[in-house]
């Protein structure tokens, strides 16, 4: 699917799930932020002071204008597809970082086998943005759970909060992660 059809698809419900991941942010703190079309909505609703850590050029044209947030734009092998920079020079680059709070997208995403993404180079940028942050938050439209993709990135027991659009039945009670429903 091109650019344009993931940002037209499930407008709405990213705008509510960008709103619900925004309101949880503290203030000043330092995030590595995903690329894809929900981060986008969750990003045009950050308030600062933050610092965003990210791979994503349509993330970082956002806060280009914005005095509020410090932006670091993690470089690399472009990937026009996915609008994300990867490969061997990002994963040096988030290495030099720590974050408060990774905020990942989702491409696939399973109760029992987690999280997973369709291209290596994104599994590989979304494990080091784990790897260099304090906390783990996850993002997912229905569409994209009992899912699986061929690259696993984290297990949910992985994951501290997951926000979602609405209640998923497969997933269970894990009283150490904490689930965030979207007001519809």
């Amino acid at each position: 699917m091109t650019r344009q059809g993931r940002n037209a698809l499930l407008t709405q419900t990213k705008q509510r799930l960008g709103q619900q991941v925004a309101a949880r942010i503290p203030s000043g703190s330092t995030l590595f932020l995903d690329a894809g079309s929900t981060l986008l909505a969750v990003a045009a609703q950050l308030k600062g002071p933050l610092t965003v850590i990210t791979a994503s050029l349509d993330i970082a044209q956002l806060f280009s204008d914005r005095a509020d947030i410090q932006l670091i734009l993690l470089g690399g092998q472009w990937d026009s597809k996915q609008r994300l920079f990867a490969g061997s020079a990002t994963l040096s680059l988030v290495t030099r970082y720590r974050a408060d709070i990774a905020i990942l997208g989702t491409c696939a995403l399973h109760a029992g086998l987690g999280l997973s993404a369709s291209q290596e180079a994104d599994a590989d940028v979304k494990r080091a943005m784990l790897a260099a942050s304090a906390e783990h938050w996850l993002v997912a439209d229905h569409t994209k759970l009992n899912r699986c993709e061929p690259w696993r990135v984290a297990g949910l027991s992985d994951i501290h909060h997951l926000f979602l659009d609405r209640p998923w039945a497969e997933l269970g009670d894990d009283p150490a992660l904490s689930v965030h429903i979207a007001d519809a």
